[in-house]
């Protein structure tokens, strides 16, 4: 079985302001970590998300370490997670309160995230959700397997006038975004345009994730 991500390692000099946003501020305790949920090596298309119940919990102690280095290509070297009433500092000078369970995993220029609204989510606004998910410069993934109901899975440059100069040397978000009940989820890789295989790890990151967010 696989271990658990050591959470020892949150808020060890994440910089990567586009992706996270922020930098997490608590309270320096250890809390108990739940088991680590064993996940299949699979493909989205693998497993019938539609069906899946996600509770709307926290979900990154729980990630194993094989998963995050299968989509990360090693061990990351930066982590970050933070739970539902959690202050994250946005900027300078603003802060806000967390309503939602993330953590994020960084290896050079990949990045992992997995995020879980805390709050319950209708399927009216997942419908909006997905309306609002596609930004200047997205595209839907051709062939995206389904990620919950309703989904949307998305390739997005971070910088579009960056990905129009250079489109392989910018940085793209794959995306896959869905309703599980009443639970809203995503889960994100962060990869520069010529990383081939950018694309099979996104989905094999969002599979396990979602399996660990099952339960």
């Amino acid at each position: 079985m696989s271990r658990p991500v050591t959470l020892l390692l949150i808020a060890v000099g994440l910089t990567l302001g586009v992706v996270l946003g922020g930098v997490l501020v608590r309270d320096p305790v250890t809390p108990a970590l739940p088991a680590p949920v064993e996940v299949a090596p699979v493909a989205l298309a693998e497993l019938d998300t539609t069906t899946l119940a996600v509770p709307r919990a926290e979900l990154c102690t729980r990630v194993p370490t094989d998963a995050v280095a299968a989509a990360l290509g090693g061990d990351p070297t930066r982590v970050v997670a933070y739970g539902n009433g959690d202050t994250a500092v946005l900027t300078a000078d603003v802060r806000d309160v967390s309503h939602e369970f993330g953590c994020t995993f960084a290896r050079g220029p990949r990045t992992v995230r997995a995020w879980l609204f805390a709050p319950p989510v209708t399927v009216r606004n997942a419908e909006q959700l997905v309306d609002d998910a596609a930004g200047p410069g997205c595209r839907r993934v051709v062939g995206g397997a389904a990620f919950g109901s309703p989904s949307v899975a998305l390739r997005c440059p971070t910088d579009p006038a960056a990905a129009r100069r250079a489109p392989a040397r910018a940085l793209y978000e794959w995306s896959y975004r869905g309703l599980f009940g009443d639970a809203w989820l995503t889960c994100t890789l962060l990869a520069r345009g010529d990383d081939a295989g950018a694309a099979d790890r996104a989905d094999r990151w969002c599979a396990a994730v979602v399996q660990v967010a099952a339960g």
